[in-house]
């Protein structure tokens, strides 16, 4: 049996060390972390969900500007800003002490002109964004028992997402446990706003949801030689990803 030791603990976080992973809890909940991160690899992205919420980027042609809603211990964040130096990031998290134990704890690097992590509620600074001025976001929030926060669910929510992509850009979606009438709602919220979708499925009880602004693009030599080139850089997968979009 795996061995557990606590390294801190706050009023509504905890941070644990367990087989060789650091983990990111809420404080009293021992369902899920909010964060995984591997010791002996800490620039790696452990949970599948995670990587599978980049994949995407192989469809966009020159991506610059990534929003990442939901900062957790940061691992994305880090991964972005080791591997794909050419993408600035914004990271949005809406309780401070979540960024001071993921630099504390977890390295997240400072804030530099390719990375800004903002103490700030998403569906504001997606609501204030200014038109067209990100390629591809990643959203990853939850609230108490890791359940979706309704304000990051809304049309209006999707509609300001979809109104800050460039054209061509992408939106990924953490899916963790819908129940059956959050999952209808959901599914009729983005449909109308985003046409152009694909669920991946991570496990019975999560997937990622895939939401272009448009249609994505299939000249597939093109996609093919940015998915190398990317897994040139950080081997996530991305060229078998391509395939197996384009044979289905």
């Amino acid at each position: 049996m795996a061995e557990h030791s606590c390294v801190t603990k706050t009023e509504k976080y905890r941070v644990q060390m367990s087989d060789g992973r650091l983990f990111l809890h809420l404080a009293n909940d021992e369902r899920g972390a909010m964060t995984v991160m591997e010791l002996a690899q800490p620039h790696e992205l452990p949970a599948l969900y995670t990587r599978k919420m980049l994949l995407p980027l192989a469809f966009i042609p020159s991506p610059a500007d990534v929003v990442l809603i939901g900062l957790g211990g940061g691992q994305q964040a880090k991964f972005i800003h080791r591997y794909l130096p050419e993408l600035r990031t914004i990271a949005l998290e809406i309780d401070q002490e979540v960024v001071e134990l993921a630099r504390a704890h977890f390295g997240l690097p400072v804030d530099d002109e390719r990375l800004r992590v903002l103490v700030s509620d998403a569906a504001d600074f997606v609501r204030d964004h200014g038109d067209e001025q990100c390629d591809l976001i990643l959203s990853d929030a939850f609230g108490e028992g890791y359940r979706p926060v309704d304000a990051l669910h809304s049309a209006e929510f999707y509609r300001a997402c979809h109104r800050i992509l460039r054209s061509g850009g992408v939106m990924t979606v953490n899916v963790f446990e819908p129940t059956a009438i959050w999952a209808n709602r959901f599914m009729s919220t983005v449909s109308s706003i985003f046409p152009c979708r694909k669920f991946i499925p991570i496990s019975p009880v999560q997937g990622v949801m895939v939401l272009w602004k448009g249609r994505p693009d299939l000249d597939w030599d093109a996609v093919r030689e940015r998915a190398a080139k990317l897994d040139g850089k950080a081997n996530l997968g991305f060229s078998a990803f391509v395939d197996e979009l384009q044979n289905e």
